[in-house]
């Protein structure tokens, strides 16, 4: 994939009300101050999406609009203060670009045990569909 674009575009990034309103609210319960610190680092990390997909230190895209566009990414993160790698946390962030508006929305935050038992990825999928549709119009999922 080709990531054509001036370095260092910044990007705003924001959370979509359905992540805010279930599991980031678990994260913020279970990990208190550690949650502020690790939600503020990933903000500040998203804000140089392309950066970090250009340099492979966040998987390239799940996803891709036919004109590339916008991209839907799947990225592990550990919380601040945890002896865990990224990884091994579980932890997992689902992310849509859009690098025309130069916008990242962060549309679920969830850790593997939030899901059921089974396919991880169709779990998202699902969720994404049905709570997050208005963020979706590039793609053909």
């Amino acid at each position: 994939m080709s990531i054509e674009a001036p370095e260092n575009r910044l990007f705003k990034v924001e959370i979509a009300p359905y992540a805010q309103r279930h599991f980031i609210k678990s994260f913020e319960r279970k990990y208190k101050r550690n949650w502020k610190i690790t939600l503020d680092a990933l903000k500040a990390q998203y804000a140089h999406i392309e950066s970090l997909v250009r340099n492979n230190r966040i998987p390239a895209p799940i996803h891709a609009s036919a004109d590339n566009l916008h991209w839907i990414l799947k990225h592990s993160f550990a919380v601040a203060g945890r002896d865990t790698s990224p990884r091994a946390s579980g932890n997992r962030t689902i992310l849509v670009t859009d690098r025309e508006a130069l916008t990242v929305c962060v549309l679920l935050v969830y850790h593997k045990s939030d899901l059921k038992d089974g396919d991880e990825t169709a779990q998202w999928h699902a969720m994404v569909k049905s709570n997050c549709a208005e963020y979706l119009s590039a793609f053909t999922l």
